[in-house]
């Protein structure tokens, strides 16, 4: 018998929260590294050290980013294993298993275009376990498009993908416990 604290969020769902916190101590060191560098270096220009640290702060942030990758690829892989290992395939009939759907994502360049089939097509599976259990669909294919489009798109990638993929992470594992029977 499960408990219900292990009911509350689908496998991996807890992934989303470590990538908000990553992204919130990523632009928390961007930003604060950038003001605070400028807040305490010198007036007539020159150098000190306080002001040197400061500007390294920025740098510090990427550690933040490198947990929103990791904790955002967990996500996407314990949520294409949540589907039916039958219910596995987009509806262009491509199979996709949880591994790929990672492993894809570290193509250079083929990744701008994996992001649209392997979000899409989560959505699609989702939505078509669902209606096979006699629920309705409620995986967002709409957000999987918007999401991966604006992934894609300079300086949007860093400024609205984030939140529409947050967005995007709420809503599917939504859905995934519905689709897992869960409550809570």
């Amino acid at each position: 018998m499960q408990s219900t604290a292990s009911l509350a969020a689908p496998p991996g769902g807890a992934m989303k929260w470590l990538y908000i916190g990553g992204l919130a101590g990523y632009w928390l060191f961007a930003i604060g590294g950038v003001v605070l560098a400028a807040v305490l270096a010198p007036v007539g220009g020159g150098s000190n050290d306080r002001a040197a640290f400061a500007s390294m702060l920025p740098l510090m942030g990427l550690v933040f980013l490198i947990l929103v990758v990791v904790a955002a690829m967990v996500w996407l892989h314990n949520a294409w294993s949540s589907v039916p290992e039958q219910m596995r395939y987009t509806d262009a009939g491509k199979w996709i298993t949880p591994g790929q759907a990672v492993g894809y994502c570290f193509i250079p360049f083929y990744n701008l275009y994996w992001w649209f089939v392997t979000s899409l097509g989560l959505c699609e599976a989702i939505n078509r376990t669902l209606v096979a259990q006699g629920k309705q669909p409620k995986a967002p294919k709409g957000l999987a498009i918007a999401a991966s489009v604006s992934q894609v798109v300079p300086y949007c990638n860093f400024l609205v993908a984030p939140i529409l993929w947050t967005v995007f992470m709420f809503m599917v594992d939504g859905a995934r416990k519905e689709m897992l029977g869960q409550t809570g």
